[in-house]
Formats: C-alpha cells, structure tokens, sequence
C-alpha cells in the first residue's frame, strides 16, 4: 500500500506543459485556405519577412528625421488598397496641400522600392538578378 501511495505518476513528479491549443488555432486560421506546398507557403513567409524588414527600415528613417507623423498618416498609400483614406483627409490631418500629400506618397512608395532593392540585393550574389528575384517575390502572394 505505501507503495502505491508513494510511487511517482506519469511525468515523475514535473509540471505537465499544456498545449497552447488556442495559439495553434490561431496561427493556422492565418494560413489561406488553399492547397499550398511547402515551398510556396516559405516562399510567402519569406516574402512577408523581407517586406517587414523594409518597413521598419523605412520607418526607422522616417523617425530618425523627426517626420514620424508623416509615415504613419502615409503608410496604408504603400498598399493598393481601396479602403485607403483620402489625399484630401491626410492632408488636413498633416496641414499639408492634396498636391503635397501626393508628392510625399511619392517619394514614399519610392523610396521603399529603393530600400526593397537594396533589401534583396544584400541576398543574392550578382546584382542583375535583383529584378528576378522582385518577380519572385510578389508571385509569392498569387
């Protein structure tokens, strides 16, 4: 009896882990639906990866140029979205002119193709490559 009283359960005597169910779900209810392989689900994280990296790049210089506000009115007009809010709001919001709010989109979306460039170039050896591998990139999301 003192025995079984005294023998160790199942784990000997370490607190069980529990399974993040809840986290699991989560994550996958992010993943599309669609039948991907393997190698194109990498591809996509790769791509999704590479693009925050760029953001942040873009944002840190935005920051560091004290126009913090700028990048954050501005940065949904880097996606081709419809639910984007109009030239004409930002630029009251910012105290700027439509035209304003254009020309700095502008430099925004270009300069985020610069620094998305200079992103993959640091990837890959050869520098006429970088235009292959852009294609790559956004084919990634089809």
């Amino acid at each position: 009896e003192w025995d079984r009283a005294t023998a160790q359960k199942r784990g000997g005597g370490q607190v069980p882990i529990s399974p993040d169910f809840i986290g699991a779900e989560r994550k996958y209810t992010v993943e599309p639906a669609e039948n991907l392989t393997p190698e194109k689900i990498y591809e996509r994280r790769w791509a999704e990866a590479l693009l925050n990296q760029v953001m942040r790049r873009l944002q840190e210089e935005y920051d560091s140029s004290g126009r913090s506000k700028l990048f954050s009115c501005l940065r949904n007009f880097l996606t081709a979205g419809e639910t984007r809010t109009p030239y004409k709001r930002v630029a009251s919001e910012l105290s700027m002119s439509e035209d304003a709010v254009r020309v700095a989109v502008h430099r925004l979306r270009k300069r985020f193709a610069s620094l998305l460039r200079d992103e993959i170039a640091q990837t890959i050896s050869g520098s006429d490559a970088v235009e292959d591998e852009l294609r790559n990139l956004f084919s990634a999301f089809t």
